[in-house]
This record gives structure tokens, sequence and C-alpha cells, in this order.
């Protein structure tokens, strides 16, 4: 539990959150800390199988977007973030339960851009 913002754990089998589990693959943890300035870890997590544990620190990953002389990188990674900003407020907005698990669905969506 924190309210550090960093963070991404993905998976090959599952990943488990108390009032939640990753159950694919392409389920990720706390991918939310890197688009929402504002997020708050919703409690611990402990994994079940063996995965790969990638810590990205969200400030310096900003400014790792901000620096790039990419016009792309920097207009993609904004409009991402942006959409899956979105579609985590959607998702509150309809009472539905905010997990650190981010559902591949919700990338996917946030992909369509």
């Amino acid at each position: 539990s924190g309210s550090g913002r960093s963070g991404i754990m993905k998976g090959p089998r599952n990943i488990q959150e108390v009032g939640g589990a990753a159950e694919h693959i392409r389920d990720w943890l706390s991918e939310a800390a890197l688009w929402a300035t504002t997020w708050q870890h919703r409690g611990d997590a402990v994994a079940v199988a063996d995965c790969l544990v990638v810590r990205v620190d969200a400030e310096k990953f900003g400014e790792v977007i901000l620096s790039s002389p990419s016009p792309f990188v920097k207009q993609a990674a904004m409009t991402y973030g942006g959409e899956f900003v979105r579609l985590i407020n959607e998702q509150q907005e309809k009472a539905v339960f905010l997990s650190d698990i981010t559902d591949s669905n919700v990338v996917d969506s946030a992909m369509k851009i």
C-alpha cells in the first residue's frame, strides 16, 4: 500500500490484489500511476506465480517522454495517457470498482484512438 507514483507489473500467469485479480497476460498493475497525477494505489498486491516486475518512476517517465526529440512520441503518449485517464474517469462515474489492475480491455480502448 502507499501513494508513490511508480510501477508496472506484468505477469505471465496471475497477479492477485485484495479485492481483485489479474487473470490475463495483458493485465497490468499500477499503470494508472503513470498517467493520472492524483492516482492513489488501492492496496497491496501479491504475485501468486512468477511474474516480471518493472518499476517505472512516473515523474521520470514523464520527463523522458517530454524530452523526446520525436513529436510523434510526445503526441502518442499524450493522446494515449489522456484517453486512459478519460476511461478511468468514465469507470468511476459509473461506480465501477477502481483497481490498481488495469484490465487489458481498457488498454485496448485507449489504443484505438
